[in-house]
């Protein structure tokens, strides 16, 4: 097959409009390749002041400029920035300039060349103007361009666009969704195409995006249905080389002051997470899988019994007759599921349950989707047919939710799950869609694979729309936009540490593509993991995911690795629910910002990165940093950031940048708190105990507000503190914080509240004696009320009766009361100022 790639060479003319577009000459690469005589479109536009879009059409007529591959929300994310256009031209050398600019960004062509860059608070982002040719005017990697290939040896069509760009020496890329290699991504060359990985053991990926982040302030989404390789040097050093299998080049650029703010303009066009429900924060409970209703029963109950808070129990395909798959409970085995969900709900639990999109022949919904023709047809435009979807002897179909009917029908066969009493869809496999299918809307198999499981989620999380359920997925495949149906894991990892190491790595790549949440199966996949692994998954997992899952083809049960692990895996579960206000509360965050829960340390410390990118150490929200142990022998080197932390289990302080080498007891977890924080907490972990109330056994992790928390105190040595807090919950109106101010000898200490701050506990760390004075909302706090403890250097009181409440009150019209009070003494006083008069306290006492 004859090949060529053809480059911009020049402007010829320009059109300025709501977008400005750059009519471009182009030139073949072989000099005996023949040239079209016509413009190429080259069109811009700025979506606000740091975000801007490159569309190259070579086929103009097929695609208009407001064409969006993914469709996007472009006029949503529009805010019209206030664009100037600036045209230098040399009239006697014949060459120019043309420079669009907002406030703080521009792009800049030579029209003599046609090369662009884009700078961003005057720092250049993107230079198309090097050379990737070879001595012999070959090139290395594409050009700005397209490339025509010979069909049926004559005629020819635009089979591939791309474009390359100056990079530094030292800059640094991430993302590209879930990579399981090296996380920083300079060096490597990878395709994102949505593949059956079978692991995490290969560049194969379940969930590749086609976004990824510089260090140098920059991201870049290619809006693309279509596999695209990016070049990160690989082939030509200092060169970002970037090729799509489209005729349309769709390219949306980002810039920003931090990564965190590039993160959360990308997920502002290409979607966020919906705030999920506190229970999923909670522990997850499955395997491949729990054979029969009772077997589902028993395991409840001896969680309960074992003290193993958990919320969520999932039952692999078994739940259905495996060799006829009807979407519906297999009446042998699970001969009454409204029974079983009833006791399950009655005893705090969620249930989950698997499915995949693809329908054996033999089935009843085979024939209903063949005869109503929902599915993937073949060449021909008969059903495609293939074997071996998940077990050997099985021939299936391949649902097209392409078709609104069929879509309709699949939510309806749902529908009757979530009556039943299911929770949740284990949106299983998506990967497989081959090339010569064909779907209702017209798109083959080829440009339509990568977006399936954006599809086929969107379709099932449409079910719960109709129902008083939130929707709550457990997907494993993943392309651009999926992030808004999570919650997405890992796929089937390997139970080796080399799976566990490969499996982090691919989590923290995601995290950085735009996703919100992300989990895996803690354990791994299969074999079954030794004891030594299983306790170090799921030390790890209990405190780093934001929703940590059990599962495994074999038993992942704590008490079915030992009583070592029993006792170990139970207490990291207990402290995950005591510590759950702030997963809530940083899930919800998630959900608002689109910053991840679960964070790569390049997220947080942007100045260090070239000492924090190979580390699969990483944050969770913004002050716990961990490491998991990924070898066998127990060593682990941690690099400490700049600033102060605190060893959780020894109240050590270290101070960053600091590098430790650990052997960690298998008892432990690399666990550090940021000095300078407030941490919510449960006032005691979860105790499921059998026979107690499901309010009183699982109320750590029920969708009601808490009312009564525990706020622990970190404060810097030696150094004022200032810590805050913000405690997000979805039930909360709006978002309330906590303050806390102590002096840097810890003897003066103020905390202030909101208005509605669930009341408790506050107890503040590394106090050695009792302070002069602690005041709350303004109001000291009499050395009465407080506990200080010599031993553990700890300070409490309660924070209840402190916090200001607005109340009504006969006064001037207008006039709003903040009350507060002490109960101390032989007289209760009672505090009130107005909000006009914020500075003039007046005191009533009661007798």
């Amino acid at each position: 097959m004859l090949t060529m790639w053809l480059e911009l060479t020049d402007v010829i003319t320009t059109d300025f409009d709501d977008t400005v577009t750059f009519e471009c000459g182009v030139d073949s690469v072989s000099p005996d390749y023949p040239v079209p005589d016509r413009g190429f479109p080259l069109t811009t536009q700025f979506l606000d002041d740091q975000t801007l879009r490159i569309l190259f059409r070579p086929n103009p007529e097929a695609s208009s400029i407001d064409c969006s591959p993914l469709s996007l929300a472009y006029d949503a994310y529009d805010r019209r920035p206030q664009v100037s256009i600036n045209q230098d031209n040399d009239t006697a050398s014949g060459s120019g300039a043309v420079e669009v600019t907002t406030e703080k960004m521009s792009f800049q062509i030579d029209t003599e060349t046609a090369r662009f860059s884009v700078t961003h608070d005057n720092k250049r982002l993107i230079d198309t103007n090097v050379n990737v040719s070879n001595n012999r005017g070959e090139l290395s990697v594409p050009s700005f361009g397209y490339e025509e290939t010979v069909v049926e040896n004559y005629p020819l069509e635009v089979t591939r666009t791309g474009f390359t760009t100056r990079s530094r020496p030292t800059e640094s890329f991430f993302g590209l969704g879930e990579q399981f290699g090296p996380f920083e991504k300079r060096g490597q060359r990878i395709t994102t195409s949505v593949t059956q990985a079978h692991g995490t053991n290969s560049n194969n990926t379940y969930a590749p995006i086609p976004f990824f982040l510089s260090d140098r302030g920059y991201g870049v989404l290619i809006e693309t249905t279509a596999d695209v390789t990016f070049d990160f040097g690989y082939t030509t050093p200092d060169v970002t080389a970037i090729d799509v299998e489209s005729p349309v080049l769709s390219v949306v650029l980002f810039a920003g002051s931090s990564l965190k703010d590039i993160l959360s303009s990308y997920t502002r066009l290409s979607g966020r997470a919906p705030s999920l429900p506190p229970w999923t924060y909670g522990v997850w409970m499955s395997r491949n899988s729990y054979q029969t209703q009772t077997e589902v029963l028993t395991t409840a109950s001896e969680l309960q019994d074992r003290s193993m808070p958990c919320d969520v129990i999932h039952i692999d395909p078994q739940w259905m007759d495996i060799d006829s798959p009807e979407m519906a409970f297999d009446p042998e085995s699970f001969p009454d599921p409204e029974e079983m969900c009833t006791r399950l709900g009655e005893d705090g639990f969620k249930l989950s349950v698997w499915e995949y999109p693809y329908l054996n022949t033999e089935t009843d919904l085979f024939q209903t989707a063949q005869e109503n023709g929902y599915l993937l047809r073949n060449h021909e435009g008969r059903a495609y047919i293939f074997r071996r979807p998940s077990h050997a002897q099985t021939r299936a179909g391949i649902l097209d939710f392409s078709s609104p009917e069929a879509v309709e029908w699949w939510q309806d066969l749902h529908h009757d799950l979530i009556d039943i009493g299911v929770d949740v869809f284990k949106t299983d496999f998506g990967e497989y869609l081959p090339p010569q299918t064909t779907t209702n809307n017209r798109h083959t198999g080829k440009g339509a694979k990568n977006t399936y499981p954006l599809k086929y989620q969107r379709a099932v999380a449409g079910a719960f729309e109709k129902t008083n359920k939130p929707p709550v997925l457990w997907s494993r495949s993943a392309w651009v936009g999926a992030q808004q149906y999570p919650i997405h894991w890992g796929g089937d990892t390997r139970s080796t540490f080399d799976g566990f190491r490969a499996s982090v790595r691919g989590g923290l790549s995601l995290l950085l593509s735009g996703f919100q949440f992300w989990s895996c199966d803690i354990g791994g996949y299969k074999p079954t993991p030794s004891e030594t692994l299983y306790i170090r998954w799921a030390q790890w997992g209990l405190l780093a995911l934001s929703h940590p899952r059990f599962h495994g083809k074999t038993p992942r049960e704590p008490w079915e690795f030992g009583d070592t692990a029993a006792e170990i895996v139970t207490k990291f579960a207990n402290l995950r629910y005591r510590l759950l206000p702030y997963y809530i509360s940083y899930g919800c965050d998630a959900a608002s910002t689109g910053i991840p829960v679960m964070r790569p340390m390049a997220l947080e410390f942007e100045d260090h990165i070239d000492s924090l990118t190979s580390a699969t150490q990483h944050m969770v929200g913004e002050e716990f940093l961990l490491a998991p142990v990924l070898s066998k022998d127990g060593v682990v080197t941690i690099t400490l950031p700049p600033g102060e932390w605190i060893d959780y289990w020894s109240n050590t302080h270290h101070v960053g940048p600091e590098r430790q080498e650990l052997t960690v007891d298998i008892s432990e977890l690399p666990f550090f708190i940021r000095a300078g924080s407030v941490i919510p907490e449960h006032q005691s972990e979860a105790k499921a105990q059998a026979g107690a109330t499901a309010e009183s056994k699982l109320g750590l992790h029920t969708d009601e507000l808490p009312t009564k928390l525990r706020y622990h105190v970190y404060p810097k040595q030696n150094t004022q503190t200032s810590a805050q807090f913000t405690l997000r919950h979805p039930k909360f109106p709006e978002s309330e914080t906590i303050t806390a101010v102590i002096d840097d000898s810890h003897d003066e200490i103020t905390i202030t509240c909101s208005e509605n701050l669930p009341s408790g506990t506050v107890v503040i760390e590394d106090v050695h004696s009792p302070p002069d004075y602690v005041m709350i909302n303004e109001t000291v706090v009499e050395t009465a009320a407080m506990t200080h403890d010599t031993d553990t250097k700890t300070l409490q009181f309660n924070l209840g009766q402190w916090i200001p409440r607005l109340l009504s009150w006969p006064g001037e019209a207008g006039t709003a009361i903040i009350l507060s009070h002490s109960p101390y003494g032989s007289n209760r006083r009672l505090f009130y100022r107005t909000c006009q008069k914020t500075s003039e306290w007046r005191e009533y006492v009661f007798i």
